[in-house]
């Protein structure tokens, strides 16, 4: 049923929509009864009422966040740093519609403060994509709008396309192809973030801990 929604969806925006300017408001039209969950510079998001899932949608040399989060998250496919991130089941194959878990619960109004200690630990378990993309200095776009809660109160990133997105807007780009690239390189040790019980964000790895408390980090070796 997603796949089938998600598919008509795409080729619904490819034949009526030209001008990215136009999506939110060709989608909010076209389908009243989906519910807006959002947008961002260059997607819509909505999903069915009372369904589990989103579909985030982009037109033209967009469509290269969508490509770009999925081959990430299927790149990643039984490796422990996929639990970082909210899963993704389907893209339609021209990238205009990206399925993926709806997660509601969003970071509390205390964690809003600098979060580049904890992206940068993070980060270190992710070197090996700059290989994977040819690019220096990999970007993972860490702010609360971009993260949401488990009702573990384990956080995951709901966007995550600029780790993968220059590489994506190629035009001779391979999903296939890059996927298995990613399963071939992949390493790095497992990472959680959380709100730890002091209500500070923090991240775990294998041997170290880093947490920021009202703008300021700590890290900790365990």
């Amino acid at each position: 049923m997603r796949i089938n929604l998600a598919n008509y969806i795409a080729s619904d925006i490819l034949k009526n929509i030209h001008n990215p300017d136009d999506l939110k408001r060709y989608v909010k039209a076209s389908y009243p009864k989906m519910e807006f969950v959002g947008e961002g510079c260059t997607r819509v998001v909505v999903r069915e009422r009372n369904k589990r899932c989103v579909y985030k949608i982009s037109v033209g040399k967009d469509v290269s966040s969508n490509k770009a989060e999925y081959t990430l998250f299927k790149g990643l496919q039984d490796h422990p740093l996929q639990e970082l991130f909210c899963p993704c089941s389907y893209v339609t194959p021209c990238g205009t519609v990206l399925v993926q878990e709806y997660m509601p619960i969003r970071m509390p109004s205390y964690t809003y403060h600098n979060m580049q200690p904890v992206e940068k630990f993070i980060l270190e378990s992710f070197k090996f994509l700059e290989k994977v993309a040819g690019e220096k200095g990999i970007i993972l776009d860490m702010h609360p709008d971009n993260l949401r809660l488990t009702r573990d109160y384990d956080i995951k990133m709901i966007d995550y396309a600029t780790a993968l997105s220059p590489l994506c807007s190629v035009k001779t780009f391979d999903m296939g192809e890059c996927i298995k690239k990613i399963q071939r390189m992949r390493k790095g040790s497992p990472v959680v973030m959380y709100i730890d019980s002091m209500k500070g964000f923090a991240a775990r790895g294998e041997h170290k801990v880093v947490t920021m408390y009202q703008g300021y980090g700590h890290e900790e070796i365990i």
